[in-house]
């Protein structure tokens, strides 16, 4: 068994000079070297490490590893759902199969309709969950490997904690919520095939014409607009293309909504996160914001809130960091210190490796 004195544990996290190694192993990706050591060693390593960074006197860690309460207390995701004909077009369309990850048909598909993963660079056991409209987990936390990885890219512990308490502060519309529970269901074709790990969500973001099936319209129709004037099979005119038009409609109003409050969550987390590059542009803004609202999340959640729309958010932001120079030094500031941040638990579990690497020799 490895043991770390606690003065050691801080001076490796700080970036004091680690023990030389021999140059052919440093020349190897630091994953790749990572996963070369004895799995005891992995996983002892992460345990130490993230027990350095949780006491950490940077206020910026601090912030992100004290969000939220403890993994086993956050409640399990739900199974994945769609509409189902037997509900919305009873009688009239077929029933609908699945479609799994890995099949020739999914593949294709999937090809056709990008995947929308937030923060693709963490990965998460915890996350928002729009469908439920609450913070959920998976059954077991990160692996050694998992949480390491987090940490190159300069995630420290419970980043993925930290956002999706953000995202659950953020998303407190009533009318957002509904078409974001309504947008999780997943993606089926005219065929009846539904299609495992692909979203409505994402198939109206990838901007291509749908065919949208009776059962998919008569569920927003019922849910979201609230009225009963569609019975499948939907007759091929006006008031079809108009009931389409209305999901499109909706769909684009969400997705302005909800990438919004990705960018927030985001920035609580990282200097430059990886988003769609339509959406990278709001995280020097939110920067600002977590600066000028003393980080709290909450103030910014309510800032937030009252704006009617994602552009009358932008435009008063924008004026206001551009009228004082003091204002655009701030936004600068937030992320330089961010950046500091990340480089520091990289830098810092690089170090940890560099340690347990020694240690083998």
């Amino acid at each position: 068994m490895i043991t770390i004195s606690p003065c050691l544990l801080g001076l490796l996290l700080q970036g004091s000079p680690p023990p030389a190694i021999p140059p052919r192993q440093v020349d190897k990706p630091p994953l790749e070297r990572f996963r070369a050591l004895p799995s005891e060693d992995r996983e002892r390593l992460v345990s130490l490490f993230e027990r350095a960074v949780m006491k950490d006197s940077d206020p910026t860690i601090q912030r992100i590893v004290s969000l939220g309460p403890s993994f086993l207390s956050i409640p399990l995701a739900k199974d994945a759902t769609w509409n189902e004909a037997d509900r919305w077009a009873k009688g009239v369309a077929p029933a609908r199969k699945l479609v799994r990850a890995g099949t020739q048909d999914l593949v294709k598909v999937r090809a056709a309709i990008a995947a929308r993963t937030f923060l693709p660079a963490l990965h998460k056991a915890i996350w928002y969950s729009w469908k439920e409209n609450r913070v959920v987990r998976r059954k077991k936390a990160l692996r050694p490997e998992e949480s390491f990885e987090n940490f190159l890219h300069g995630f420290p512990p419970r980043s993925d904690m930290a956002a999706a308490q953000v995202l659950a502060l953020m998303d407190k519309d009533p009318k957002q919520r509904k078409m974001g529970a309504y947008l999780e269901s997943l993606y089926a074709d005219l065929d009846a095939k539904v299609y495992e790990g692909i979203t409505l969500y994402e198939a109206w973001y990838s901007g291509k014409v749908l065919a949208v099936p009776d059962v998919d319209s008569i569920a927003f129709e019922r849910t979201i607009l609230r009225t009963h004037r569609f019975k499948s099979p939907i007759p091929a005119n006006k008031k079809r293309i108009k009931l389409y038009q209305k999901i499109q409609e909706h769909a684009f109003t969400f997705r302005k909504y909800r990438t919004l409050r990705e960018a927030c969550a985001a920035a609580f987390v990282a200097s430059e996160p990886r988003l769609d590059p339509m959406y990278e542009r709001l995280i020097p803004r939110f920067h600002y914001l977590f600066a000028t609202k003393q980080h709290d999340p909450e103030a910014v959640a309510d800032f937030v809130s009252r704006f009617q729309d994602r552009d009358a958010f932008v435009a008063k932001l924008d004026k206001e960091i551009g009228a004082r120079l003091a204002n655009q030094d701030k936004r600068r500031e937030q992320q330089r210190i961010m950046s500091a941040m990340n480089k520091r638990v990289r830098d810092g579990a690089l170090n940890y490796l560099k340690y347990f690497e020694k240690r083998q020799r």
